[in-house]
């Protein structure tokens, strides 16, 4: 039985961990995304309140800016898909460990249920070796 459902589970549990590891990468860049994208959009209002010589300059920085939301918006929607397959990986384990205890349970049942004969073997000289031989004295 172990042999039937250990691959399943580290395969399952190797899975686990690099949908972890592709949750952290998206996270990462995600801040970076909105640090860039709050930089400029910030850049792009003191810009304008600051007063740079023409009313276009300021509109033309916008447009960046706004596109950069948009980059956020999608990288946070990369994160939360990878969040979705880490929880859907989990759910599958914990589905496969359910089986794995009912397998177990119903092995339990079936083993008590049969009745063992007790059957009694005397050794012979051929049988018996002797490998190590020891004295041990311990004072009082």
């Amino acid at each position: 039985m172990v042999q039937k459902y250990g691959p399943k589970i580290a395969v399952l549990q190797e899975r686990i961990r690099k949908a972890q590891q592709s949750v952290e990468i998206q996270a990462a860049q995600a801040n970076q995304q909105n640090m860039q994208t709050a930089l400029s959009i910030g850049t792009t209002l003191l810009g304008a309140f600051m007063g740079r010589r023409t009313v276009g300059s300021s509109y033309n920085r916008a447009g960046p800016a706004i596109s950069g939301v948009g980059r956020s918006m999608k990288e946070r929607k990369d994160v939360e898909g990878a969040k979705d397959t880490v929880e859907n990986l989990n759910q599958q384990l914990t589905t496969l460990d359910s089986e794995f205890k009912n397998e177990v349970l119903n092995l339990d049942a079936k083993s008590s249920q049969k009745d063992l004969e007790t059957v009694t073997i005397k050794p012979g000289k051929a049988n018996i070796s002797v490998k190590l031989v020891s004295l041990v004295w311990m004072p009082n």
